[in-house]
């Protein structure tokens, strides 16, 4: 092709080097956004997945909707990601399918004044444009492959920084498998719940999920405000089960238990729960009053020892 055009040979690379310039621009937007697609997802799934995990004590703590709205802007967030990310490949497409329309022009328009001057042969003509062709095809493979390469980029980029995340935490995070307790869809009775000053058990029969086997067995209680009782026994008797009854979660079997609205009562499940948020969300779940000012919680933590100590 240098024997042929010098010019051709100037203007190939001049065509190759601008078409790099510009995808390379777009490839640094996709590998963010494909980077921040993944991170999205991720997030998303993680959320659902700490929701199922963690079913029982949201249900205990009430904090349904405060779950369900963390979880509907998790979701938004990758949404809003994917549009742009499906935007910027719009743009990057427009760019590259014009770009390789393109690649047929400068030859022949190189070529064709010196075929109409009688100079070069119609075979050179086409025997430059092939050249042409062949050789701009191997220096742009960045733009034609650009997309998947930002994908991969951007792939390699999130395993690098979980590498680095597990290279500077130690240890192994291991969580429950969450109980079932789906009710049988035969029609069965049902434990009825009454709103009442008391704690009370009447005639309260538990089964277990499945209906199985008895955990409790036509027992009555009950506990008078400002007195306790405390509930001993091995492991799978059923002493959770009946923090379940009391909170409404479980209405496996039969009877009538009494119990203050659900707003005066505060349960505490067995294990700990973690809010995925701040500190103050965390000491405000599952309320979204946004009246508590950071020095009503402070005092809080305060009263509990927990407060900010300057250990210098």
């Amino acid at each position: 092709m240098w024997s042929i055009s010098q010019l051709l040979v100037y203007l190939l690379v001049a065509y190759a080097a601008l078409g790099t310039i510009v995808v390379v621009i777009f490839g640094k937007k996709l590998i963010n956004l494909n980077f921040l697609q993944l991170k999205r997802e991720a997030d998303l799934r993680y959320g659902l997945v700490h929701v199922r995990n963690n079913v029982e004590s949201i249900a205990f703590f009430g904090g349904e909707e405060r779950e369900k709205a963390n979880i509907q802007d998790r979701l938004h967030q990758a949404i809003q990601n994917f549009r742009n990310l499906i935007t910027w490949q719009k743009n990057l497409a427009y760019f590259t399918f014009g770009y390789q329309y393109l690649i047929q022009v400068p030859p022949i328009a190189i070529m064709a004044p010196l075929y109409f001057a009688d100079e070069i042969k119609f075979g050179v003509v086409t025997q430059a444009s092939g050249v042409f062709a062949t050789v701009l095809a191997a220096l742009t493979l960045i733009v034609t492959k650009i997309e998947s390469l930002s994908q991969f980029a951007a792939g390699i980029t999130r395993l690098q920084t979980f590498k680095t995340a597990l290279e500077h935490r130690s240890g192994t995070l291991t969580a429950e498998q969450p109980h079932d307790f789906a009710t049988s869809t035969e029609s069965v009775s049902e434990i009825r719940l009454m709103e009442a000053p008391t704690l009370a058990f009447q005639n309260v029969t538990i089964y277990t999920p499945k209906r199985e086997r008895k955990l409790l067995i036509d027992a009555s209680m009950e506990v008078q405000p400002g007195s306790g009782m405390i509930i001993l026994g091995p492991s799978g008797s059923g002493k959770s089960s009946i923090l379940r009854v009391f909170s409404g979660l479980w209405k496996i079997g039969d009877g009538t238990v009494c119990r203050p609205p659900l707003a005066d009562i505060f349960f505490l499940p067995q294990r700990p729960y973690m809010i995925l948020g701040t500190l103050r969300d965390q000491l405000l779940y599952p309320l979204v009053n946004r009246n508590i000012t950071d020095h009503d919680l402070a005092a809080v933590l305060e009263t509990v020892n927990l407060g900010y100590r300057d250990w210098e």
